[in-house]
């Protein structure tokens, strides 16, 4: 399994998980997640379209990571497999 995490630039994905995941990852278990400070966009979708030949576990979104490291942390020590969690901290 490869936890792939980016942060989110211009609504997407940022250029160096581009230049990764475009490298032929194939049959891979990915579990994806982004931190952003507003929306993080299509990053999800874009990154489902160019890993469609492998699976993704789940889809974790962190909203102003900055300013909750501690709580960010504690909740991504998760034993189990969430199909989509989203992280959001006001």
């Amino acid at each position: 399994m490869i936890l792939i995490g980016t942060p989110v630039w211009a609504f997407d994905y940022c250029s160096a998980i581009r230049t990764f995941v475009t490298q032929g990852t194939r049959n891979i278990k990915n579990r994806l997640f982004c931190c952003h400070e507003g929306a993080k966009g299509k990053t999800f979708d874009h990154l489902q379209n160019v890993l469609s030949d492998n699976t993704i576990i789940g889809e974790m979104d962190f909203l102003n990571v900055q300013k909750h490291k501690k709580k960010i942390k504690e909740s991504t020590e998760l034993g189990s497999e969430p199909e989509r969690q989203v992280i959001k901290f006001f």
